[in-house]
């Protein structure tokens, strides 16, 4: 019988257990016999930045990233944002952030700031708010935005 007439076999979902302990046995090998993918990540971190002010619902969550080109080549950037959900589950979709400037071209070595504004909507429950912004044509530049909500 070949793989393609045998029956399929449902395989059990992995409980958080199971999950846990595989993680534990990719991790307990050196990072040399793990590969070069992970090694990678291993030193690798997304920062958080956390908007100082509180937000009350109806107004702006303020916060700025500053990117740095550290390449040989001049870059052309653009951020985008994925939904920012709060502690509780309540989103506050990607659509209601804006960034100024929309697109930037900056030199090799050069910096540009960029303002992510965040219209939260007046019926946002209270509680911690976060999403991803990226830059376009960069799988590197990456940081989480978090914003109080009262």
């Amino acid at each position: 019988m070949t793989n393609s007439q045998r029956p399929a076999q449902k395989e059990a979902p992995l409980d958080g257990a199971d999950v846990l302990a595989a993680v534990r046995e990719v991790f307990s090998h050196p990072a040399a016999e793990r590969g070069p993918l992970r090694s990678r990540y291993e030193t690798s971190q997304v920062p958080l930045i956390s908007c100082d002010a509180l937000v009350q619902g109806g107004t702006e969550a303020v916060a700025a990233l500053r990117i740095v080109n550290e390449e040989d080549v001049a870059a052309d950037i653009s951020l985008y944002t994925t939904n920012f959900v709060s502690d509780s589950g309540y989103e506050v979709a990607s659509l209601a952030a804006r960034v100024s400037p929309r697109n930037a071209h900056v030199a090799a070595g050069g910096e540009v700031t960029f303002e992510v504004r965040i219209a939260v909507p007046s019926q946002a429950p209270a509680g911690m708010y976060s999403g991803l912004v990226q830059a376009t044509n960069s799988r590197y530049v990456k940081a989480v935005i978090a914003f109080d909500v009262t």
